[in-house]
């Protein structure tokens, strides 16, 4: 069994991703790792039943779970969550355009 880690994206809604190797391509793309929520933290949940992942408070993860939902993303969703590498910038004075 993987070892469960919590990463925050950029907006700081928490996931709960598998192992070390996931934790570590997620941290390379921006993510960090945080303690495991509490509160109005908000977490990525996600059901089979249902296409899109959403976003709930972690105090109310019992009345979600309870109901089907399971905390963290759908493994095609969340190779989704890993934002493509930033493009370098263009110099001053540089046309950014392609010809």
């Amino acid at each position: 069994m993987k070892p469960t880690y919590w990463l925050a994206d950029e907006s700081g809604t928490v996931a709960a991703v598998e192992g070390a190797d996931r934790r570590d391509d997620m941290l390379r793309h921006g993510w960090t790792v945080v303690d495991e929520p509490t509160g109005d933290t908000f977490v990525w949940v996600h059901h089979p039943d249902v296409a899109n992942p959403a976003r709930v408070p972690a105090a109310g993860l019992d009345a979600f779970t309870a109901r089907g939902w399971r905390v963290g993303r759908p493994a095609e969703a969340a190779a989704t969550d890993i934002p493509p590498e930033p493009k370098p910038k263009a110099a001053a004075g540089t046309n950014s355009k392609e010809s």
